[in-house]
């Protein structure tokens, strides 16, 4: 297995925590700062760390909180861990923004809990887990194996991607930065995704971004997605893949941004 150093851009050792909330812990960076606040949370793959370029870029302007979640075995239960975290840190009023499987746990806290945060984003999200099964990462007989299988399949198949420091990451996560035992349990969660209740929330309040180029969620998943938020802004980022706050940072801060 690749390894990383620690002068990685994404380690960010010097500025990680950890809070034991209800009996979860959760890692996190808080950048303290006094702007509106805006919380990150990751897809399946990956820590609170694959924000770093937006701690870097927004941290002085905003009170920046990216945070890697517990492993839950629902998606309900990190919802309602995410909700005691959110009070326990003082965040009500923030902007959520989730990345793929947290955009689909979050639509259960802002269903459960409308008046918790000022606003979400979802990216790159799905409504159930059929929308991605058929991806050779997410099939079922894969998921169904032990959780250090399901990671060293993983880690080979981002092996055979070109270089880049997108794939530099994933492989330092999928090397152990990230335990198997959670990228399991979020994997499990994913495709075994149920359709959400439909959110009362204000339409202006929910942000739906995705990628034209997300090899993960297709053309036809990602417009059924959107779909489920009538009146709610879309933004299409032209590239981005799946994982656009590090493959196009400049864009997706800026709707960071906008949107806070």
């Amino acid at each position: 297995m690749d390894s990383m150093t620690a002068t990685s851009p994404w380690h960010l050792d010097e500025r990680n925590r950890a809070v034991q909330v209800d009996g979860y812990e959760w890692r996190y960076v808080d950048t303290g700062s006094s702007g509106p606040a805006i919380v990150l949370l990751p897809g399946s793959v990956g820590t609170h760390e694959v924000f770093f370029k937006q701690i870097r870029a927004l941290g002085d302007m905003h009170r920046i909180v990216a945070a890697t979640y517990p492993a839950c075995e629902t998606p309900e239960q990190v919802a309602t861990a995410f909700v005691s975290f959110v009070r326990h840190l003082k965040l009500e009023g923030a902007l959520v923004v989730g990345s793929s499987y947290a955009a689909y746990w979050l639509q259960i806290v802002a269903t459960a809990h409308p008046q918790l945060a000022r606003g979400y984003i979802f990216g790159n999200g799905f409504t159930n887990g059929a929308m991605v099964r058929n991806h050779p990462l997410f099939s079922e007989t894969l998921i169904a194996q032990d959780a250090d299988i399901i990671q060293r399949t993983w880690h080979e198949a981002v092996t055979r991607h070109a270089e880049s420091e997108l794939r530099s990451m994933q492989l330092d996560m999928l090397g152990g930065r990230q335990p198997a035992s959670v990228l399991r349990s979020r994997l499990l969660a994913v495709i075994g995704a149920k359709d959400v209740s439909v959110l009362q929330l204000p339409a202006e309040r929910i942000v739906v971004m995705d990628c034209a180029d997300d090899p993960i969620i297709t053309t036809e998943a990602r417009d059924a997605f959107a779909k489920q938020f009538p009146g709610a802004t879309r933004i299409t980022l032209d590239r981005g893949g799946h994982y656009p706050h590090v493959l196009n940072p400049e864009a997706y801060n800026e709707v960071l941004q906008r949107s806070a």
